[in-house]
């Protein structure tokens, strides 16, 4: 349900999404990030850079999306927390970062947050849209957020499939 919640936001957001810089991390089948390229958005898709398997499904995926890969759409490896080329590779010029369902593991919480903000402080006026299920009331990155100075805030989707008719 994360990406499609995730997907919703990108489609109530076309209209300012056209020429942006988009990094969708973790983005296993990537509908949200698919969606943004669909809408015109520069539109880089990440996964672990580890599992080329997977990397070379969500290739698959935006062939089949009718998306071509280093021309509509890129694909490029970024694992959490490991530090080094990829982030570089990706630029700083990012005008804003995705994830649906990055956070399903407490232990991985950390990682995520500190890649995104690295990723954050490279471009000073880019935002980072994470939706996630929550799986337990006992997990919090409140403490995380407070440790890498990030501010964050809720946004209810509910009200805005009601804006723009989706259900």
């Amino acid at each position: 349900p994360s990406a499609k919640l995730l997907a919703q936001f990108i489609f109530y957001m076309r209209r300012c999404l056209p020429n942006k810089k988009i990094l969708e991390i973790g983005c296993g089948t990537s509908l949200p990030g698919i969606l943004a390229a669909k809408l015109r958005a520069n539109v880089i898709l990440s996964d672990n850079a580890f599992l080329s398997k997977s990397l070379a499904h969500i290739k698959r995926i935006c062939t089949y999306n009718k998306l071509k890969v280093g021309t509509d759409i890129s694909v490029k490896g970024l694992t959490w927390g490991l530090l080094g080329h990829s982030i570089s590779e990706i630029g700083s010029d990012l005008d804003l970062i995705i994830g649906s369902d990055c956070l399903y593991d407490l232990s991985i919480f950390e990682d995520v947050i500190s890649t995104i903000c690295i990723l954050l402080k490279q471009k000073q006026k880019a935002v980072a849209i994470i939706s996630y299920q929550l799986r337990s009331s006992d997990w919090s990155i409140e403490n995380l957020l407070k440790k890498y100075h990030l501010l964050c805030r809720n946004i209810d989707l509910e009200s805005i499939s009601e804006d723009c008719g989706l259900d």
